[in-house]
């Protein structure tokens, strides 16, 4: 329950935190839906225009225990379908990217088992979005352990969602700027949701604001925060982004992310989405999902290529490769140790049956 709530609370907030800025809501008296769904309609609007971008991210996550305290640094592209996350942790990257026939996998570093990493490929209809990523360009798409076990989230979870009840909207400020502040009970958690969206900024959301008790009657609050920041083709986009949860008023989660657009809506080479921009090097061995048989396959550098069947013997026998006179001289010798054991066994058995028998 507490990890369900934290995934779409923040997510909404990184959803909401993106956009274009345009003039504010046409007026009418606050507190009516119908202008709380004019107000959603802009901000929805304004992230599914969103549709390219490449961004780096410093994130701190901490749940105030020594072995979930983490600093990966973070590297997004995505156009469209494709997306592509780089998260570095101190010498070791991992890498995921949905590409445009495979989502591959593959990380650097020292790995934790003997042996190499391999390059992982699996097609896309065996591959889950929802598993993998916060795949919409308009969640950022930031590669977070603790969300990926959430499915099904859209645009929709929050912002214009039926699954509300109790909608009030008011005028506020927000840092000098006009602002809207809406209210509302998310009813499939009975949670009472309040967000402020700044239209002159695109109609960012810039706070989210959740008080809930869990299941044990422990009172949780749950904040959103972030700074905005205009890209040099206008668009708002998220600067900061700020969590935060108490429960019983004790820190127990808290994650700081800091954005750099690096660009939005413009072009990105599409070799980011494949294994040659991967820092895969030559003669590491593909694992395939679904496996296709007879087709064994390595990354040689520049391209996937089908293994030979004396590469596979060698990745099955790793070790000092001998030459193929040598190879036979050995072959011969075992052959013959091994027809001179049948041979024993053979002549065992006989001596041991019965003089009637033979």
């Amino acid at each position: 329950m507490i990890l369900t709530i934290r995934r779409w609370l923040t997510r909404m907030v990184l959803v909401a935190c993106v956009g274009l800025g345009v003039g504010p809501v046409g007026a009418q008296a606050p507190g009516i839906p119908g202008q709380i769904k004019e107000l959603e309609e802009a901000i929805l609007s304004h992230r599914r225009a969103i549709t390219a971008g490449h961004f780096r991210v410093k994130k701190i996550y901490d749940d105030y225990t020594r072995s979930r305290h983490s600093e990966p640094e973070i590297t997004t592209y995505y156009d469209g379908l494709l997306v592509r996350e780089d998260a570095k942790v101190r010498d070791r990257v991992t890498t995921q990217c949905f590409g445009e026939q495979y989502y591959y996998w593959y990380c650097t570093g020292k790995p934790t088992a003997p042996g190499k990493y391999a390059l992982g490929m699996t097609d896309l209809s065996h591959a889950s979005r929802n598993d993998e990523y916060l795949h919409e360009p308009l969640k950022l798409m930031f590669y977070c352990s603790t969300y990926s076990g959430a499915v099904n989230f859209t645009l929709d979870t929050l912002i214009g969602s039926p699954q509300r009840k109790d909608l009030v909207i008011e005028p506020a400020t927000w840092e000098g700027q006009k602002a809207w502040k809406v209210s509302f009970t998310y009813t499939p958690v009975e949670a009472v949701v309040t967000y402020w969206a700044v239209p002159s900024w695109g109609y960012s959301i810039v706070r989210m604001f959740v008080p809930w008790k869990s299941g044990d009657g422990s009172a949780n609050e749950e904040s959103v925060q972030c700074s905005v920041q205009q890209t040099r083709n206008g668009i708002w986009f998220p600067k900061t982004v700020r969590y935060r949860r108490l429960t019983n008023g004790i820190a127990a989660l808290s994650e700081d992310l800091e954005i750099e657009v690096v660009s939005v809506n413009e072009p990105i080479d599409r070799r980011m989405f494949g294994p040659e921009t991967m820092n895969v090097p030559p003669d590491t061995v593909v694992t395939r999902k679904p496996a296709v048989l007879g087709t064994d396959m390595k990354w040689d550098g520049k391209k996937l290529v089908v293994m030979s069947e004396d590469e596979k013997i060698r990745l099955m026998f790793p070790g000092p490769r001998k030459s193929d006179a040598g190879r036979r001289i050995g072959l011969l010798v075992v052959s013959g140790i091994l027809a001179a054991i049948g041979g024993a066994v053979m002549w065992w058995r006989y001596i041991r049956k019965p003089s009637d028998a033979r």
